[in-house]
């Protein structure tokens, strides 16, 4: 089975209605986003441009990506 990429994944739950949406709607909208792929990068990422209430829903999209193996 493959497995998308992190960023791949999370652009496809901008359908949610929830922090993990927003995250997703927020990086797909961003015009420069993370450097790469990478869930770490990803993170360190939103936690710069979006805070603390950012990364938090990250870490949450990040588990969740990780537990559909």
């Amino acid at each position: 089975m493959n497995r998308a990429k992190f960023t791949d994944w999370l652009r496809s739950q901008t359908y949610r209605d929830d922090p993990v949406g927003d995250i997703a709607r927020d990086l797909t909208a961003d015009p420069v986003g993370p450097a790469d792929d990478h869930p770490v990068t990803v993170l360190d990422y939103v936690a710069t441009v979006g805070g603390t209430a950012a990364a938090t829903a990250c870490r949450a999209a990040v588990a969740e990506w990780g537990a559909a193996l």
